[in-house]
């Protein structure tokens, strides 16, 4: 007798038994934003009394189920689960994490399985360590997700009966009646993967437009460290960006990265060294990138004499090489080597941004600052259109200073940039209005 059922991700649903039956059924799993087959799954099924495990390879998404109600006994229950092994960051990207912050704000609303996808911790609520976590993903410091299995599924029929606002799917129990009507049909399972927010899973990024990244293409020499400016080409005003940059494997050592004009701010800007020759990068402040000035400087060296670009290269791998514009709408990045590029040593900093608390916020923002000599700060706040709704100019002394933006200025449930300038240095960054609960 075969007894098979396809199911992709840690669900776990009870068929309550009593009546003697045979049911027949095909189970089909495919992905839930655009009906790609999902294969190659583990699955698990039975009670005390009996229990079975099949293994479907990589070219099955759906199999046939039989299954004879007296072998497992009669009023009892038998409880169905599988497991597929991927990647946890196949399909999560700073997307994912654009989006969740806009869910959280208020801004543009998660729809059903982008909610049931965000809810990383298992919390039953949509937060920003959802975004945390996802960063670390992405980052390769986390490999796994302690809270939640990878994959995840729900059967079709049960939808209707959704609770709109919850992110956890419960186990599910098909009644007797309910698991008659199927016999002979096809049970469709939907399966969504963890903080697989917007569904890209399936997505080429290879088809969308690209945006120019440019290294100079300079000769290495043998152990001798070099600081190599990373330039856009042209000017982009982009919402966020991830790169993995990769040196060659047993050649290049990549020793350090420097800010550019993407600010070293923790909780928007993060780079990771994950070995010694790969470095990976996160900047989720937004705003316009200039093709003038450096985005990030990287500290190398190679032990032969080798042509930079013969030396490193984007990871095109784990961590897609992507940049994001104000829309969201994601564009690939590409690696060019250029002879005339300028090879600018990182410029010292007149002013640094310690800290920013609280952001989001709903009263008012507390912004920490170093300064290395006495100037004239500039302070602004605008909103994603430009306009500017906040501005102050003060002269801070050297040292530690703070700056206060009035909360009460600026609209209820908004994202919006910051820009702080001074002795010809600037640097921008977002902040996150809520309203009053």
């Amino acid at each position: 007798m075969k007894k098979s059922i396809l199911l992709a991700g840690a669900l776990l649903f009870a068929i309550t038994l009593n009546a003697q039956d045979t049911v027949r059924l095909t189970v089909c799993n495919n992905f839930w934003k655009n009906g790609e087959p999902i294969t190659g799954v583990r699955i698990y099924a039975g009670n005390p009394n009996y229990n079975f495990q099949i293994d479907l390879d990589d070219t099955q998404h759906c199999a046939e189920f039989e299954f004879v109600i007296s072998e497992f006994g009669t009023d009892s229950s038998v409880f169905f689960s599988a497991q597929k092994e991927e990647a946890i960051v196949n399909g999560v990207n700073i997307l994912d994490i654009l989006k969740i912050t806009k869910h959280i704000l208020g801004v543009e609303r998660l729809k059903l399985f982008g909610r049931f996808s965000s809810d990383i911790n298992l919390s039953e609520n949509i937060t920003s360590f959802d975004s945390f976590i996802l960063k670390q993903f992405i980052l390769g410091i986390y490999q796994d997700n302690p809270f939640r299995d990878t994959w995840n599924l729900l059967p079709d029929y049960y939808l209707p009966h959704i609770n709109p606002l919850t992110t956890i799917i419960y186990p599910l129990e098909i009644t007797v009646s309910e698991l008659q009507a199927l016999n002979g049909d096809t049970l469709q399972i939907i399966g969504y993967k963890t903080g697989d927010v917007d569904g890209d899973l399936f997505t080429d990024y290879t088809n969308l437009d690209s945006v120019q990244l440019l290294l100079p293409d300079i000769q290495l020499s043998a152990n001798v460290p070099v600081t190599v400016p990373l330039y856009i080409q042209s000017d982009f005003d982009y919402s966020g960006l991830q790169i993995e940059l990769n040196g060659a494997a047993g050649i290049v050592v990549i020793d350090t990265v420097l800010r550019g004009q993407i600010i070293d701010q923790p909780e928007f800007n993060i780079h990771y060294l994950s070995s010694n020759n790969i470095v990976r990068l996160i900047s989720l402040v937004g705003g316009p990138l200039s093709s003038g000035t450096p985005l990030y400087y990287f500290t190398l060296v190679s032990n032969q004499d080798i042509p930079l670009k013969d030396a490193v290269s984007l990871g095109r791998s784990d961590v897609f090489p992507i940049i994001a514009d104000q829309d969201c709408e994601p564009h690939q990045m590409v690696l060019d080597f250029r002879t005339n590029l300028a090879i600018q040593e990182p410029v010292a900093e007149t002013l640094k941004v310690l800290n920013i608390s609280p952001n989001p916020f709903i009263e008012n923002v507390q912004i920490e600052l170093e300064l290395t000599s006495r100037e004239y700060v500039l302070l602004e706040v605008l909103d994603l259109s430009g306009k500017l709704l906040y501005s102050s100019n003060t002269v801070l002394q050297v040292g530690n200073q703070q700056l206060e933006i009035p909360g009460s200025l600026l609209p209820d449930n908004s994202m919006l940039l910051y820009r702080i300038s001074a002795g010809g240095q600037s640097i921008s960054g977002k902040l996150y209005k809520n309203a009053k609960q």
